[in-house]
């Protein structure tokens, strides 16, 4: 029976085998650096509450980049319905935890008022849209869910406080209602991919 191929060449091939697997097991382990870890979400839609969510609301964000993503949150508060749209720079930690950064455009709080007979007055409720930015966490877990928590600033701040004065002058009363510089959020996001 004649040989097809000599031991050299048979000891390349494996070589070549063994090395093309062990790069493959290296670039999957530098990819996902703990494999236990929950999975990322490339593109998720959510549900929450707080300033990204535009008071109650709904979203989706797209991660073009394993890093930076982009979202799309539409919601309603007392005011109305408004929206945001934003960058999200999130780093993927070897945790199930992922702190993240976001610059956003769109709802930065509202002034709700109500007539003498408790009835919703849109003539004078207002929702300000400003830019704002934003950092908190993202939670993963093994299933398609995920939470998110966070904390962002209010640009329209000192206009919601004038505005309330106006009104005030004007002979409404907002008793001791607080308007605060910050704001939290809370939402649900399910992975789409």
């Amino acid at each position: 029976m004649k040989r097809l191929f000599s031991k050299t060449t048979l000891r390349a091939l494996a070589l070549t085998l063994l090395v093309g697997i062990a790069a493959e097991s290296s670039a999957q382990t530098t990819e996902n650096q703990n494999p236990t870890a929950a999975p990322r979400e490339v593109v998720s839609a959510g549900i929450g509450i707080g300033y990204e969510y535009c008071g109650t609301g709904v979203g989706l964000t797209f991660y073009p980049h394993r890093n930076i993503g982009v979202f799309a949150n539409g919601g309603i508060f007392f005011a109305g319905p408004s929206y945001m749209v934003g960058l999200k720079a999130r780093y993927i930690t070897s945790s199930s935890i992922d702190p993240y950064f976001s610059v956003h455009y769109g709802y930065s709080g509202c002034v709700a008022v109500t007539d003498e007979d408790g009835r919703f007055d849109s003539s004078k409720s207002k929702v300000f849209k400003h830019p704002n930015v934003g950092l908190g966490i993202d939670i993963h877990t093994r299933t398609i869910i995920s939470m998110t928590l966070g904390l962002s600033t209010s640009l329209a701040h000192s206009d919601i406080v004038d505005y309330k004065h106006e009104l005030e002058a004007d002979g409404y009363d907002f008793g001791n209602s607080i308007i605060l510089p910050v704001g939290i959020t809370f939402g649900l996001k399910w992975r789409l991919r």
